[in-house]
């Protein structure tokens, strides 16, 4: 009698990205905050590390002063300046989501006509069925900033007290 033992990878976990920051334009200077979201659309949990890389335009945005904050205990740094890297190892349940919120600053140097952010995310251990939904961008307008300057002058070199 022989048995035959079939080896299956990883269950598959299809991991859905999202990303946005709720405005379409920005100024130099201007703040605001990230929001990226991964969604475990199934069929099965996640068994590894779920990674999301968020790129960072280099000299037009910047982590701002605030904190970065991951659900279940996401772990986040920056690999480079402009390279965020979270890494959530608990696993992901089917439907359910995970979240980092990033607040950024505008460089006061940001010239257009648009800033650009990349998010994506992979699982060290699980296939993905569809990796079409691993990457998303967040693009906005760069409003223009006028820089000007005015100079008054009447010619008049001296002014004596009481002429007109």
């Amino acid at each position: 009698e022989t048995t035959t033992v079939v080896a299956f990878g990883a269950p598959a976990a299809d991991l859905e990205i999202s990303k946005q920051d709720g405005v379409a334009s920005v100024s130099p200077g201007a703040s605001g905050v990230y929001t990226v979201v991964v969604l475990n659309k199934g069929p099965s949990a996640t068994s590894g590390s779920v990674v999301v890389t968020d790129t960072w335009p280099a000299g037009q945005l910047m982590q701002s002063g605030g904190a970065i904050a991951a659900t279940s205990g996401g772990a986040c740094a920056f690999g480079t300046a402009s390279e965020l890297r979270c890494t959530f190892t608990a696993s992901i349940g089917v439907g359910a989501t995970e979240q980092v919120t990033i607040p950024y600053v505008v460089s006061a140097t940001a010239a257009g006509p648009t800033v650009s952010n990349v998010a994506k995310v992979e699982s060290s251990a699980n296939p993905d069925p569809d990796p079409s939904n691993n990457e998303r961008t967040d693009s906005n307008a760069v409003d223009r900033v006028a820089d000007l300057a005015v100079v008054v002058s009447d010619s008049v070199s001296q002014v004596t007290a009481g002429e007109g």
